[in-house]
Order: structure tokens, then C-alpha cells, then sequence
């Protein structure tokens, strides 16, 4: 299946289920301030295995018009994949990991940032250890001055009314 058809396909399904979902934040008024009302950017990181709920929960909840978008994504094959995934969403891509690329993603996000852009990472990258941080997403606030904004998104099933 080429590139292209598998990431569309997959945009398609995530926008479907993230319109049948019933999202319910929790704890997140003052970065919806920072991220809403004051567009300014920051660095918004989420766990790799929350690629597919956190893009879609960015996308659609918090992406306003004039205001970009980017993430660091793996320069792997499967990477591509989420590249274009992502793209269907506004959101662009720097592409590098911490085993390849990874100064030159750096860079780019840096100079990303200095272009206003909100940034996206997951601080466990593709290589884990999963749910542990790893030192790029320090490095890249240190070096940007930006605000780490952590996201976990779970989705849960609207409350269901008795028949």
C-alpha cells in the first residue's frame, strides 16, 4: 500500500473517531490561555504512543488560523508516513530522531521556533525507553526558551444514555 493511501486512510479514521469522541480536559486552562488566547508558542509534549490522539486533538482543538505548527519526526520510513499524516493536518514536520539526524532536527525546530511556531515531541521518541524522557526535549526548550506544555490525551466514549 503506498505511502500516501496508508497515511490518508489513517487521517480519515482518526478524524472519524475524534468526531465521535467526547473530549474532557482536565487541568489544562492555563496552557489553553497560552496556546488559544495568547498564541505564543511552546513546546507541547506527548508520550509516542499518543501520535494518533494528540495531532488529532491539536488539530481540532487547538489550532487556530495564522498560527503554525510543527513536529520532530522520526527520519524513518515509517516516519514518512507520519509526515504526511500529519501534513493532512496543518501540521509540518522536522524530520530527525535521536539516533539519526538528530542535531540537525534540532536545529530546525529551534529555527522553527524563532519563526513563531508551536512545536511538537515526544520526549520518549520511537526508540523508548517509553514514558521516559529523553534529553532532546530539554535541550530544545533550554536552547528555544520555550515552555514545556505536556498533553496526554485519552479518549473516552461519550456517556451513553439508557435506552
Amino acid at each position: 500500500m503506498s505511502r500516501l493511501l496508508l497515511s490518508d486512510l489513517a487521517h480519515a479514521l482518526v478524524c472519524f473517531i475524534g468526531r465521535t469522541i467526547e473530549f474532557r480536559p482536565v487541568n489544562v486552562e492555563p496552557w489553553r490561555r497560552r496556546i488559544q488566547d495568547e498564541r505564543r508558542p511552546v513546546i507541547v509534549a506527548f508520550w509516542h504512543n499518543q501520535i494518533l490522539t494528540a495531532s488529532y486533538y491539536l488539530a481540532a482543538r487547538l489550532r487556530r488560523p495564522g498560527i503554525r505548527a510543527c513536529a520532530m519526526i522520526s527520519a524513518s520510513r515509517d516516519g514518512a508516513y507520519l509526515a504526511r499524516f500529519l501534513d493532512r493536518f496543518g501540521i509540518g514536520a522536522v524530520r530527525g530522531s535521536t539516533r539519526r539526524g538528530a542535531v540537525s532536527a534540532l536545529k530546525g525546530m529551534l529555527e522553527r521556533a524563532l519563526a513563531g511556531d508551536r512545536l511538537a515531541i515526544t520526549p520518549d521518541g520511537p526508540m523508548g525507553p517509553a514514558y521516559r524522557v529523553q534529553p532532546g526535549v530539554m535541550h530544545l526548550a533550554r536552547k528555544s526558551g520555550l515552555p514545556i506544555c505536556p498533553l496526554a490525551v485519552q479518549w473516552v466514549p461519550p456517556h451513553s444514555s439508557p435506552l
